[in-house]
This record gives C-alpha cells, structure tokens and sequence, in this order.
C-alpha cells in the first residue's frame, strides 16, 4: 500500500523529467542533443575521412580499376562485427550515459542492395540519483514526502533486420543509405528511498525497433571490408519511475563501424 500510495501522490502531483532535482537539490537539466549530434558527426567525419585516404592509396580502388576481387561484394554473404557509440536524446538522455552497442551480423549482397540480420547488445548506465518532494504541507491537509530514486542499468538485447541501398563509387567503395527494423528486448530497474525505507521494481519489455541509417563501405581485400555508418534509432519504452512517460519513443544516435568478412 505505501509503494501504491508514493505512485498516486507523483502522478497527483504530476511530476515530470524536467522538473526533478539532482540529490544535491539544483535542477536537473536536459542534456544537449544538438552537442551530442554535433560531437558524433564530426566522429562520422573523421573516419569518413579516413577512410577516403585508405581508398585513395589502394593501388587497385580507382575509377575503372579493380584487379584485386574487390567487385566480389557485389554478391554472397559477410560476417559482420560492429561497435557503435550510442547517446541517448531528449528526456531519455536526462536519465543515461551514452552505451558501447556491440553487434554481429549475417549480411547477403545483391549488387545494389544488401540485406542482412543482425544481434546486438549494450547498457545505458544511469546518471546521478535524483530526489524530489511530493505534496503540499502549506495548507496542513497533505504531508511532505521525500523521495530519491536511483536508477539501474538500462540493458538492451536487439534483433533486427536491416536493408540498405548501395550507390558504388569506384569499384566495392559505396555509399548506403537503408533501415533497421526489429526489436529491443529492455530490462531495467530502480529504488525508491523513502523515509531511509528502499523499495525496488523492475521490468523487462519487447519493444519495436527501427533506425534510418546512412554510412559508407569499403574493401580492403576481396574477402575483408569496412563499413562506417551513423543511425537515428527510435524504440518506444514505459513510463519512467516518477510515473511519467520518457514520450511515446525513445530516440538515440549513434556513430560506429563494422568489419565484414566474405564466408
């Protein structure tokens, strides 16, 4: 009865991500996402950079070239392993740190298309606890309940299917441009303290999935490739522990990098 009681004060209350307090009492402030998109273009950019050079100086990757197979992932199937830097947006972002998103992947190539199957996990891990006050001890009719929740990790099993479409520049050297769509299996947890008395819930939900990507490929060998790419992902969550929506979709970006290998 008290953890039902501590719901229905919040929600009566109405409190909301943007007007909780850090455990030392100031506001809690949303983080920029417009830096973080900021920060993880420039990162795309650099290794978009990077990899140009490492076409330019590959003897065999020029217009009209090609003596060395590369053309081979134009077709077949890849094994592919990736690691991306994940941040979180909006008042999802308020709540966690940025995740590492490892993932390996079953790719099939059909010249101008690729398709592909791909598993993946990684953690959000939370940021600073965070306190509040509920109720109204002004007027005398309702008491002043102390509150600080503290969050868990936020753990994220995803299996998607993803689909991109190629534009070749020299060679295998393509630009792609698709979407991922699938699901992430969440698991997260949280404690309340009231009055020095801990109270703790968890959940584990199947969400939908989904995230336009753009990146770029390009062949190292006949048998060995790179692939650096950028995504918007988009999944829909509950409510977050103050009894408030973190919004009808939880939005993150990500920049990383795949190394595919031709089976």
């Amino acid at each position: 009865m008290r953890f039902f009681h501590i719901f229905t004060v919040m929600n009566l209350n109405n409190q909301t991500p943007g007007n909780l307090l850090n455990a030392n009492g100031t506001p809690y402030h949303k983080s920029s996402s417009a830096y973080l998109k900021v920060m993880l273009t420039l990162m795309f950019t650099c290794l978009l950079g990077t990899a140009m050079a490492q076409w330019r100086s590959h003897g065999n990757l020029t217009y009209g070239g090609g003596g060395n197979g590369a053309s081979n992932f134009d077709s077949g199937l890849a094994l592919s392993f990736g690691a991306a830097y994940d941040a979180p947006l909006g008042d999802f972002g308020q709540f966690f740190k940025p995740a590492v998103n490892y993932n390996v992947s079953l790719l099939n190539y059909f010249e101008d298309f690729t398709v592909g199957l791909t598993l993946g996990y990684h953690s959000y891990k939370p940021k600073d606890q965070i306190s509040y006050d509920t109720g109204d001890a002004t007027d005398g009719t309702t008491d002043v309940i102390d509150i600080s929740v503290a969050y868990k990790n936020f753990k994220v099993y995803s299996a998607y299917l993803s689909g991109v479409y190629n534009i070749n520049l020299a060679d295998d050297f393509r630009v792609y441009l698709g979407a991922n769509l699938g699901t992430y299996h969440t698991q997260s947890a949280f404690s309340y303290i009231v009055d020095d008395v801990e109270t703790t819930s968890s959940t584990s939900q199947t969400q939908l999935y989904t995230a336009p990507k753009l990146g770029v490929t390009f062949p190292v060998s006949s048998s060995f490739g790179i692939s650096v790419e950028t995504k918007y992902n988009v999944f829909f969550a509950g409510s977050s522990a103050d009894g408030s929506s973190f919004g009808s979709s939880v939005k993150t970006f990500s920049g990383g990098v795949n190394l595919n290998f031709k089976l």
